[in-house]
């Protein structure tokens, strides 16, 4: 009944060899992890346009007018401009030209707008005439207004023609243009040029007017304009593309591209 001391030893090694081959041969990990995701979506960016008059065929709007008189008269309308996406945009405002004696009812040139997503500008336009003529009959004047939206983070500067008239007592082409992007109460420096020379720089004519060199508001936008007579050594009577550069006293710089209506001067 007695168990040898050897044998008792013997057991116990062998035991102890168990347990070093449970701890040696099976083993247990305990794991986890976290994850992170991060989810971006551009925003939608866009412009519509809508009217209580005339009919839209997507981002244009017509209104057509018969005049059935002779007697002066204008034909007022009112567009507006809905920033139909997310992404905050800048209108810029443009017209076409009119021969006289039409004229825009909408005074130029137009400040540059700044809307938030779902926000709206309404720019009241249309088309006057003086008393008509008979060398008027059969005339159709068309005037088209463009308004472009862009994210503008750059300075940006814009150019048109407007109508044909006599400024700073010369028969001239005025033309009108605006500029966004600058440093908020700087004097900007305008200059153009064109075929017939240039760059001319605008600060001369302005103050032989009586009038002062443009001023950017505190959103950085300025309007300004001027008249050229289509005239340097030969009259110019076809359109002519112009090229207009802004700057500011802090280094900020644009150029734009736009048409001198000569074709008025015709």
């Amino acid at each position: 009944m007695e168990m040898s001391i050897r044998k008792i030893a013997g057991l116990a090694a062998a035991f102890s060899l168990a347990i070093g081959m449970i701890g040696s041969g099976v083993s247990a990990a305990f794991t986890d992890q976290v994850t992170a995701t991060q989810n971006i979506t551009v925003g939608t960016f866009g412009c519509a346009i809508s009217s209580a008059v005339g009919t839209v065929d997507g981002k244009t709007l017509t209104y057509n007018v018969d005049i059935t008189s002779s007697a002066a008269g204008s034909s007022p309308f009112s567009f507006t401009v809905t920033n139909a996406g997310a992404i905050t945009a800048v209108l810029q405002f443009s017209e076409t030209a009119l021969a006289a004696p039409f004229s825009s009812i909408l005074a130029t040139p137009v400040a540059p707008v700044t809307l938030a997503g779902g926000a709206s500008t309404t720019y009241n336009a249309g088309i006057a005439w003086p008393e008509l003529t008979m060398a008027d009959l059969g005339k159709h004047p068309s005037i088209t207004y463009t308004v472009s939206c862009s994210e503008t983070r750059f300075s940006t500067v814009s150019f048109y023609s407007t109508n044909r008239g006599n400024y700073g007592g010369q028969d001239s082409i005025r033309f009108a243009g605006a500029g966004t992007g600058f440093t908020p109460g700087d004097t900007i420096d305008v200059q153009y040029s064109w075929v017939a020379g240039g760059p001319w720089d605008l600060a001369g004519y302005w103050g032989a007017l009586g009038l002062t060199a443009p001023v950017a508001d505190a959103g950085g936008n300025f309007t300004y304009w001027f008249a050229d007579n289509c005239h340097d050594g030969i009259a110019y009577t076809t359109d002519q593309t112009a090229t207009v550069t802004a700057t500011d006293a802090h280094g900020h710089s644009a150029t734009g591209t736009g048409i001198l209506a000569c074709s008025l001067m015709a």
